[in-house]
């Protein structure tokens, strides 16, 4: 093999490969997206229920784009062929049927084979609708679903649903729901659990206890708030009445207070607000019952909605300006400006936003590197150790721009991670036209893509005239 031919042998056996990869990767497989699901008891197909009923998707991965059926040539497409390639597809059911915990239209009371041609035939995902059963008890049921195939494919897992009882025992509250609190003061919380008008207090929990989970978990202690300055955290939770104890994951309190006792006795805790000097922003701690603890023997107890408490902080606010409020520059030039952060908590502020407003072609660049707008509006710009950063401005070439005309954008901050923005926050830029920065018009960036596009082309060439590839 002559040596010149080397790189062209070596490309075609890598493009061999990968398309052989590709093929492997695009083989066929069906499953349920996602695994997991729940529904109301008392959930309706009524387009404005509370409660909808619960849809599950069945999906294929790998099935070619196109029509299904038939080709041209009277043989199946490629579609087609993938479809049959996934063998006859039986759906197996667990708590499925009317004296179970729910029905699935199509209704597959027993395990039933899926018409792959017709759901598969112009998309890559089929629907089952999941009614619940009524029933007389405070129970939560489950279900399952499960595909099988004759073919030698990938089912994926089983799919577990979950049918929400409407008629709970009870319902577990907070007596404070949305409180906002400054740091280092303390108030009371209740955690109360009600029966319903017409029905019974639960019974025979007594030894099951009631799990509160806090988010952020790092954000909850049940130790004394430490000197300020020195806080790891801006809530803590203690009781003068009842027994608390850390879960065995992150966030989890546990109120050592059997259900049964709650019965007019509600347990009565004490939240205090930590200080924190590190940071001038306010903390947002939720609390919420694990619903897993609510659940009994006899029956659910709701969980009532969580309890939000804003720590509001008592730290001056930083502020952050611009070192310029506005300046003329050139097409094709660059100038670059200072953002500054000032106060005794300057270096927490991090990141900036800004907002660019008006005809003027401009990019943003921060060391070097061009900034990219999240969402296509702000550009976040990070700011270093010293609570500063320079911000370089480059006017773009404009074709509409002629030689000594101007246009003009301002460049603005629009957040500032909390932090005062104040009033110097907007730079105005005016852009001056120049003829020495001429602008590619679309039509010579066409031409240039075609010239590139022919050259990449007799790369490919063989040496002896023929055309490897065109």
């Amino acid at each position: 093999m002559r040596a010149s031919y080397l790189p062209t042998v070596l490309a075609a056996a890598l493009l061999l490969t990968a398309t052989a990869g590709t093929a492997l990767a695009q083989s066929p497989r069906i499953g349920f997206s996602p695994q997991r699901g729940s529904v109301n008891e008392g959930a309706t197909m009524d387009a404005d229920s509370e409660h909808p009923l619960l849809t599950v998707n069945v999906r294929v991965w790998g099935l070619p784009a196109g029509a299904a059926g038939s080709g041209a040539a009277g043989g199946p497409t490629a579609r087609q062929q993938a479809i049959d390639a996934l063998g006859d597809i039986t759906i197996e059911t667990e708590g499925i049927g009317r004296s179970e915990a729910a029905t699935v239209s199509p209704v597959y009371s027993t395990a039933a084979s899926l018409d792959e041609d017709a759901v598969f035939a112009e998309s890559d995902t089929f629907q089952l609708t999941v009614t619940p059963v009524q029933d007389d008890d405070a129970l939560n049921d489950a279900f399952s679903l499960r595909l099988r195939s004759t073919e030698s494919i990938n089912t994926g897992g089983r799919y577990r649903g979950t049918v929400i009882d409407d008629d709970p025992l009870a319902i577990a509250t907070f007596s404070r729901t949305d409180v906002k609190v400054f740091e280092w003061s303390e108030l009371p919380l209740s955690v109360r659990v009600t029966a319903p008008d017409d029905g019974e207090f639960p019974a025979q929990t007594i030894e099951q206890n009631i799990v509160l989970t806090a988010r952020p978990s790092a954000a909850v202690s049940l130790a004394a708030c430490p000197p300020e300055g020195a806080t790891d955290f801006a809530l803590r939770i203690w009781s003068e009445t009842e027994r608390l104890t850390l879960g065995p994951r992150s966030g989890e309190i546990t109120i050592d207070k059997g259900i049964t006792f709650y019965r007019g006795q509600p347990a009565e805790l004490r939240l205090a607000a930590c200080g924190d000097t590190s940071d001038y922003r306010d903390s947002t701690v939720t609390l919420a019952f694990k619903e897993s603890s609510l659940e009994t023997p006899a029956g659910r107890i709701a969980a009532g909605p969580p309890a939000v408490f804003q720590i509001l902080n008592s730290d001056p606010l930083p502020s952050v300006s611009l070192t310029t409020s506005a300046f003329t520059i050139g097409e094709g030039m660059s100038e670059t400006v200072a953002i500054l952060a000032d106060g005794a908590l300057a270096d927490a502020v991090m990141q900036v936003g800004l907002e660019i407003i008006g005809d003027a072609r401009l990019s943003l660049l921060q060391d070097g590197r061009q900034l990219a707008a999240r969402g296509g509006v702000t550009y976040m710009v990070e700011l270093g150790s010293n609570a500063s950063t320079g911000l370089t401005i480059r006017a773009d070439g404009d074709e509409n721009l002629a030689d000594g005309q101007t246009k003009t954008a301002t460049v603005t901050i629009v957040d500032a991670s909390g932090a005062d923005i104040g009033n110097r926050d907007t730079l105005a830029i005016t852009v001056r036209g120049s003829t020495a920065v001429p602008a590619l018009p679309p039509i010579g960036q066409l031409l240039l893509a075609l010239l590139l596009m022919a050259v990449a082309v007799r790369l490919l060439r063989r040496r002896d005239g023929t055309q490897l590839l065109y």
